[in-house]
């Protein structure tokens, strides 16, 4: 009895590591590619008019528009937000409600962004890179609607 549970218990544990290995590799490699394209993408010049743009209002006052990409065979799904014009290339992370989009390339050195949407309502937020889950550092920019 006790060598089936001990079996039993192994398999579990070597499964769950495959899981959680299989499933975070594509959040990991998202990040990187977030990072790399924001600094490799030249935004000045740059032509958005041809996008599907949803625009927010906000508060405190930001002109936020965003272009939607969603999951398909080839890629995962991403957010490119214009903030003031200047933007912001995010990948889909884990969100318990609603979509979670985020980047390591934010506003300020150190901090990434993070837009959070559920229905009509989105949030801009920051992180500290250092601490990107730590819910102490991440701070509200804006609170926004849909338009």
């Amino acid at each position: 009895m006790k060598l089936k549970t001990t079996t039993l218990l192994t398999t579990l544990l070597f499964t769950s590591l495959s899981i959680t290995a299989c499933c975070e590799k594509p959040a990991e490699d998202a990040k990187v590619a977030s990072a790399q394209t924001h600094a490799e993408h030249s935004h000045e010049g740059h032509d958005h008019s041809q996008m599907d743009l949803t625009e927010y209002t906000c508060e405190p006052a930001m002109d936020i528009k965003v272009h939607y990409v969603p999951v398909t065979n080839e890629h995962d799904a991403t957010a490119h937000i214009l903030i003031d014009d200047i933007e912001y290339d995010m990948y889909l992370d884990v969100s318990a409600s609603g979509e979670l989009y985020r980047t390591e390339t934010g506003l300020t050195e150190g901090n990434g962004l993070i837009w959070h949407t559920k229905g009509k309502d989105a949030l801009l937020e920051s992180f500290d890179i250092a601490k990107p889950h730590d819910q102490a550092s991440i701070k509200t920019i804006a609170s926004c609607q849909k338009n």
